[in-house]
C-alpha cells in the first residue's frame, strides 16, 4: 500500500544551510531537501556511512511497516528516545498521520525539530520528557522504542509504561545479549556520552529471549523476531522484536511444566537454575569466561531462542 505522505512547507535553502552549521554531531545521514544532504560527523561511535546504515537498518524499517499495514498512513506513531529524529521523520515519510519524538537532552529536541521544520514536516513534533514519564503523551497506533531498552536499568517497568501508551504495534530495536537464555547483564556506562543513558549509569543488556519474556509480562502478545540482517544483527548482538498490545489476562506464567516438582535441576520451585554465569571469584575476563562456558555447552556460538 503506497503511504501518503502530507504536503511539505519547507524552509528556505539558505536557513537549511545555515541551521546545518549550527549543530556539530550529525549522526544520521538527513536528506534534508533542496539538494541538501547532511554528511555525518564523527562521534564515539565513529562516522557513520550513509549507504551502509540504509543496507543495514532498511530491511527492519520495511518489515514494520509491513505488520502495520503496508504503510503509516493515518497512524499516530510516538519516537521514544527519538535522538536527532530520524525515525521519526521515516515514520513521516511513510504517510505517518501525526508523530510525536521525545528525548531527555534538550539538544537533541532542538536538533530534531530543525530537521523536521527543514524538510517541512508540520505534523512531526519533539518534546522534551524522561522516558519513563511517556504516559504524559497519552496512546498511539504505533509506538517505536529504538536504541534505548539496553539505557535503562529498569526494562520492564519501561516496557510496562510503553504497553499502556500502544493500541496497535510495538517495534523496539535494541542491543542483546548473544545467548541463549533469558539473561540480563547489568552494567556501567558513561553519562555523559550523548548516545547513552541521561540519568543513570547502571544498565541493563537483555538476551533476545529475555526481551520476549519482558515483552508477554508486560501485556504484549504475538511477539515476533525479526530475521537478522547484517553486522550486529546476523552475530546477535542486536536485534529487532515487534509486538502486539495483548488484551485479557497476561500470556504469563509460562507453561505448568516448568513448575513440575522435581524437574531436574528445579527442586520444583521453577525453572532450572543457570550453572554457567560466570563467578565473581573467576579472575579470568568476563568475555572469556562467557566464550569458555559457550563452548562447552553449546560447542559453537547458538542462535538463541525466540520463543515464539
Amino acid at each position: 500500500m503506497p503511504s501518503a505522505t502530507p504536503p511539505l512547507d519547507p524552509m528556505p535553502r539558505e536557513e537549511i544551510l545555515a541551521g546545518v552549521r549550527r549543530f556539530p554531531l550529525w549522526f544520521y545521514p538527513f536528506d534534508l531537501g533542496q539538494g541538501v544532504v547532511v554528511e555525518t560527523t564523527e562521534s564515539a561511535l565513529g562516522k557513520v556511512n550513509p549507504d551502509g546504515y540504509r543496507r543495514k537498518h532498511g530491511p527492519f524499517w520495511d518489515q514494520i511497516l509491513a505488520a502495520a499495514g503496508g504503510s503509516l498512513e493515518g497512524l499516530r506513531v510516538l519516537d521514544c528516545g527519538c535522538f536527532q529524529g530520524y525515525w521519526s521523520i521515516e515514520a513521516a515519510r511513510a504517510g505517518a498521520k501525526e508523530v510525536v519524538g521525545f528525548d531527555l537532552r534538550q539538544d537533541h529536541v532542538d536538533q530534531a525539530s530543525f530537521v523536521a521544520k527543514a524538510i517541512g514536516f508540520r505534523n512531526v513534533t519533539f518534546r522534551r520528557l524522561e522516558l519513563f514519564d511517556v504516559e504524559q503523551l497519552g496512546q498511539f497506533d504505533v509506538v517505536l522504542l529504538f536504541g534505548v531498552l539496553y539505557h535503562v536499568d529498569s526494562p520492564i517497568e519501561l516496557l510496562r509504561r510503553i504497553r499502556r501508551v500502544t493500541t496497535k504495534l510495538l517495534a523496539v530495536n535494541t542491543d542483546v545479549l548473544p545467548l541463549d537464555e533469558a539473561v540480563i547483564q547489568l552494567r556501567y556506562e558513561d553519562t555523559g556520552m550523548h548516545l547513552n543513558s541521561a540519568t543513570g549509569s547502571l544498565v541493563s543488556i537483555p538476551s533476545v529471549s529475555a526481551v520476549v519474556r519482558m515483552l508477554r509480562h508486560t501485556g504484549f502478545g504475538r511477539v515476533r523476531v525479526l530475521p537478522p540482517t547484517t553486522g550486529a544483527y546476523q552475530r546477535w548482538e542486536r536485534a529487532v522484536f515487534l509486538a502486539e498490545p495483548h488484551e485479557g489476562p497476561s500470556p504469563e506464567p509460562p507453561p505448568a511444566g516448568v513448575w513440575s516438582a522435581g524437574a531436574e535441576g528445579s527442586k520444583g520451585y521453577g525453572e532450572k537454575k543457570l550453572s554457567w554465569v560466570p563467578s565473581g571469584l573467576d579472575r579470568a575476563p568476563l568475555g572469556a569466561i562467557v566464550a569458555r562456558k559457550l563452548r562447552r555447552l553449546f560447542k559453537g556460538l547458538p542462535t538463541p531462542r525466540s520463543e515464539t
